[in-house]
């Protein structure tokens, strides 16, 4: 029966020696761990023969229950098969179930047991095998307060239909393994009685019922103890309990997840280190209202000349009586939503509903008016019309260069020569999934075309990976696209023959012509013509194979061996399955499944320590140090089965310079006994003087700085540099001077000559200090008005909004990782994920979803640019209610809500308080208007990155205009493919490895423009802070929290710089 199995199973029903013999007309009270349902006296099921004196089977139930843990058995005394015919159930010794009546016992017992008397009660070992399943782990703890939430976290409400599947079997798993964690969701009473709630909503925060309004879900479907129970002899999912070593008696806890949870004290030392750096924070990042009536200043200055400007434009139109007061320049973003910092600059939106072209029109002259016009008023202007939106960026103050070279900018576009450089990012190439969008394009040019392929030629010491990204880039520019998982489904054949043109002269422009033609020879590179999309090829694929090709070819040149015959062996056998590999006639019949398993071989072969030896090669921009490193690893890994004079060899092959590359290996040549040391030394002394004289070209350093650097190079290159006796430089009375002076100077290894070059690197790119008020000027403003003021009322909502997004501004920005323009994210994106965890994380919610109570009402819409743009936005209302602390219950510190923002982010897995899960990068999407906050990738269809071709949209000003007026379209192209789109048009790039869904634009991603590389230094800096966090608990410094990231790097490569000095002349960095 359904019952014995719930009963048997439970947990926390006592031992056999805790649970006292009762007659049957004692039940007394029930057993302990119960539920108040089991409590109540039960109505016995069909076939239960109720004593007399024992109403409702109340006695049975004792028998049941102590039948279970002296016997051990599912079997219940008593039972018939419902026909009244008293048959006994077999037990599970194999005996019929006895009668309760000690009469009719008896002569059973006797026949059963040849005599001998039943026990009673059993025996010791039974009773402690008994006790062993039954035991539980005792949490010791009072039960977590239940506190009255009327919002539902995102974690908390599993049915949710906005919630992803794995979400919501997140949930579903924490709800069944920790009952003690679920929140229980009452009605407020007391104090919380008078908390606010919106026209609409009853008293338990809900929605007056209609269609399509969200409510929250309330928790009134309690599971019952059984259902919540773990099998029988499990462990409890509660909270274990284990000693530690604290002084203070306290003992260390694990969450339901098995992680460690921190002490009480640990917790209020991380808030309150915490709370103390953000009053510093707050005392020294917050705008001062000086600096707020400055940019107001200046804001009015440029309002008057975009006035005069459009106004004398628009009259060049016959009957034409332009208002000029009508153009009105409104500022949006940080300064106007309460969250600038001092080093906010200033967002201007550009509205002139009068003109016959509206601003943001494609064929609207204003921007290039309004740029000539603050040019000519001495002010540093530019226009940008790659960027998503069309800007002018404008500083008050230009240099005399800056301002030069804006001139001539701006000259060259007169003469027809353009070059915009966009947003910076848009030629990056780091995306994991690179899709072209090329519905609705033209026939390609034949001409252009072959033109493309032919160029495609690797040159002399060009890397491989530099190789397949002038590949890459070819392949876009022909509208093609490379297969992906993403895209598989959606291939045509144009696509296909793209793909394989491209392939093929991939392979063809190799410059090993020896490696071009052990490749040709395999079936899988043959790449017959006319080519079949049966045989359909990767170009990802056909890359992993020639760099596996050139590995094949050092394995079967290389000298050095593995540490020993077993590790060559093996390595061995990798090389042959990799040829066989090769030759697999099914290689198109799967094409993603081929380069998957291209991949992991080649993964394979790429750790192979003598294979590492043969194919070494100095970066491009490593320096000596670096690589000498590199090399001794190889070293290690190779163990001391090979000379040393080997090493020396390929060291020397390895160094990219061929200038040092010759005289190191001269230098080598004379050693008596080559030794790696003293030829790695060498090479760095001849490096270090390379990077200067690469300096002193670029004219770097000073003219008294440059006389002295150019007389230390004479002693690098010079004999006492030669000597292969001595392993260092000394210094001497002639050059102690000059050595002294080199030692005080900037190291020449961070000098922009001696570094990779800046892609996003722009000579027109203002400086962030020394050029005045700073602002952009934006044509299409309308929705970013209304986000700012849907944050402005967030700001209202409670005190501590503000502080926490100023302080998590100011970290990203004190680490660099606050800038769209080079791949990482803006401080828009970083306020969207404060606000995200204010509103859907936090327990309770600090901020109510403003948006979800702007759709209280139905018939309430607000449409602009076709967008739904409702929320409450009743800023009085929320600012009097906030003042009464009416609009939320949360009473955590602002240092313990910054915790747990970071701890959100940092964490995957589960957090510390065993209710949450950490943010998942790969798979989520933040999405503020939502119930719950977060999205799928999949859900949204942003799973691979793709550029499309974008329309500059000519629309009226009006805000009420038709939903389905996109702002972003795949349109043809007009000019000549791969010269670009056409007139009007413009390549918008999208990536999506990092998702924030804008609250109005819902195909906007606001993190579009972060990188692979930007999204993991985005990741790693929040990781370092959770780590930084957590040491502060434990008593150690939180000061290197807010560290900035370009001082710090800059102090480490000074570091290194010194080191290197006392390297080669042979004294102390500090001496």
């Amino acid at each position: 029966m359904v019952m014995n199995s719930r009963l048997s199973s439970d947990p926390s029903l006592p031992s056999g020696d805790q649970m006292a013999y009762r007659p049957s007309s004692d039940p007394g009270p029930p057993p302990p761990g119960l539920s108040q349902q089991t409590r109540q006296p039960l109505n016995p099921p069909p076939g239960f023969n109720s004593p007399a004196g024992e109403p409702n089977g109340a006695g049975l139930l004792e028998n049941r229950l102590r039948s279970l843990i002296l016997n051990n058995s599912p079997i219940i005394p008593g039972f018939s098969d419902g026909n009244g015919s008293g048959k006994r159930n077999s037990n599970g010794n194999g005996q019929e179930g006895q009668s309760d009546d000690p009469k009719s016992q008896e002569p059973q017992a006797n026949n059963a047991h040849a005599g001998k008397a039943p026990k009673k009660r059993p025996n010791q070992a039974q009773r402690r095998q008994m006790s062993a399943q039954l035991a539980i782990t005792f949490d010791p703890r009072p039960p977590l307060p239940q506190t009255a939430r009327p919002y539902v976290s995102p974690t908390t409400d599993p049915s949710h239909p906005h919630q992803h599947p794995r979400q919501v079997q997140r949930q579903q798993d924490q709800h069944h393994q920790n009952p003690h964690t679920q929140q229980q969701y009452h009605k407020s009473n007391g104090a919380h009685s008078a908390t606010f709630r919106p026209s609409g909503y009853s008293n338990n925060f809900e929605p007056v019922p209609s269609p399509g309004v969200w409510r929250p879900q309330s928790n009134n479907h309690q599971l019952s103890s059984d259902a919540l129970a773990p099998p029988f002899g499990a462990p409890s999912p509660r909270m274990a309990f284990q000693t530690s070593g604290h002084g203070n008696g306290y003992t260390r806890s694990e969450n339901q997840f098995g992680r460690p949870l921190p002490s009480p004290a640990e917790l209020d030392r991380e808030a309150m280190c915490l709370e103390g750096l953000a009053t510093h924070v707050l005392s020294d990042a917050e705008i001062e209202m000086a600096d707020i009536a400055e940019k107001e200043g200046f804001r009015q200055r440029i309002e008057l000349l975009c006035q005069d400007a459009i106004a004398r434009h628009e009259t060049t139109v016959p009957d034409t009586n332009f208002p000029a007061q009508s153009v009105q320049l409104r500022c949006f973003g940080s300064l106007s939503s309460g969250f600038a910092t001092k080093a906010s600059d200033m967002d201007l939106g550009l509205f002139s509903p009068f003109s016959h072209s509206q601003p943001e029109a494609p064929d609207s002259s204003i921007p290039r008016i309004l740029e000539k016009a603050l040019l000519d008023a001495g002010l540093g202007a530019r226009l940008i019309t790659r960027t998503r939106v069309p800007i002018i960026k404008l500083c008050e103050k230009p240099t005399e260069k800056l301002r030069r070279d804006l001139l001539e900018e701006r000259e060259k576009w007169e003469r027809g020569i353009s070059s915009d450089h966009g947003d910076g990012v848009e030629d990056d190439h780091d995306d994991q999934d690179e899709m072209m969008n090329t519905d609705g394009l033209g026939e390609v040019d034949e001409d252009n075309y072959s033109h493309r392929l032919t160029s495609l030629r690797q040159q002399n010491r060009q890397t491989l990976s530099s190789y397949y990204g002038m590949a890459k880039r070819v392949l876009r520019r022909l509208n093609g696209q490379d297969i992906r998982i993403s895209n598989i489904s959606d291939f045509s054949e144009r696509d296909f023959n793209v793909l394989t043109d491209v392939c093929r002269a991939y392979l063809r422009g190799l410059a090993d012509a020896a490696l071009r033609g052990r490749l040709e020879k395999y079936s899988s590179l043959s790449f017959p013509e006319p080519s079949t999309p049966s045989l359909a090829r990767s170009l990802l694929g056909v890359s992993f194979q020639v760099e596996g090709e050139v590995l094949v070819v050092a394995w079967e040149n290389r000298i050095v061996r593995e540490r020993d015959d077993r590790a060559e062996d093996e390595c061995q056998r990798f090389m042959e399955a990799w040829k066989d590999l090769q030759k697999t006639p099914g290689y198109g019949l799967d094409t993603l499944g081929y380069n998957k398993e291209l991949q992991l071989r080649l993964e394979r072969m790429r750790k192979i320590p003598s294979l590492q030896l043969r194919v070494l090669d100095q970066g491009l921009h490593e320096s000596a140090v670096d690589y000498y490193r590199r090399v001794l690893k190889l070293i290690a890994d190779l163990g001391p089965r090979n000379h040393e004079d080997t090493f020396v060899e390929n060291y020397i092959s390895g160094i990219r310079n061929d200038q040092v590359r010759a005289a190191v290996s001269v230098f080598a040549s004379r050693l008596q006994t080559k030794s790696l040391a003293a030829v790695a030394r060498r090479h760095k002394v001849l490096h270090l003087a390379l990077e200067y004289e690469r300096a002193l070209e670029k004219s770097l350093y000073s003219s008294k700085q440059t006389q002295m650097i150019q007389d230390y190079v004479k002693i690098l290159s010079g004999p006492e540099g030669e000597s292969a006796s001595s392993p260092t430089i000394p210094v001497t009375a002639t050059n102690a001077a000059i050595i002294n002076a080199v030692r005080s100077f900037p190291g020449p290894s961070t000098m922009a000559c001696n570094q990779p070059r800046d892609q996003y690197r722009d000579k027109l790119e203002f400086p962030s200090s020394g050029i005045g008020v700073q602002c952009d000027i934006n044509f299409s403003a309308h929705l970013a008005l209304q986000n700012t003021i849907l944050l402005r009322c967030y700001s209202h909502t409670d005190p501590r909004v503000q502080p926490l997004v100023l302080c998590v501004k100011h970290w990203a920005k004190m680490r660099n990782i606050n800038e769209a323009y080079r791949g990482t994210l803006n401080s828009y994106g970083y306020v969207l994920m404060t606000l995200h965890y204010l509103v859907n994380v936090a327990e309770p919610f600090v901020c109510p979803n403003l948006q979800e109570l702007g759709q209280a009402h139905p018939g309430s819409e607000q449409m602009c640019k076709g967008r739904d743009v409702r929320f409450w936005r009743d800023e009085e209302e929320i600012k009097r209610l906030a003042s009464q602390n009416l609009l939320n219950q949360n009473q955590d510190s602002i240092g313990a809500l910054i915790r747990g923002f970071f701890e959100y982010f940092a964490e995957r897995g589960p957090m510390r308080d065993g209710k949450h899960r950490g943010f998942d990068w790969g798979r989520d999407v933040l999405s503020l208007r939502t119930h719950g906050g977060l999205l799928s990738k999949q859900q949204k269809g942003w799973t691979g990155a793709k550029t499309v071709i974008q329309l500059w949209p000519s629309k009226n000003n009006e805000c009420d205009v038709p939903k389905d007026a996109a702002t972003t379209t795949a349109m043809p192209t007009k000019g000549p493919a791969g010269s670009g789109p056409g007139p009007g048009l413009k390549e918008v790039r999208h990536r999506y490895l990092f998702a924030i869904e804008d609250p109005f634009e819902l195909d906007h991603n606001v993190a579009r423009t972060v990188t692979h590389n930007g999204i993991v230094a985005i990741r790693d800096e929040f990781r370092r802070a959770w780590r930084l966090i957590q040491a502060a608990g434990r008593g150690q410094s939180l000061d290197e929290l807010l560290v900035n990231a370009k001082d710090g790097a800059a102090d480490n490569d000074q570091s290194k710089f010194a080191n290197l000095l006392g390297e080669i002349h042979g004294f102390s960095p500090t001496g």
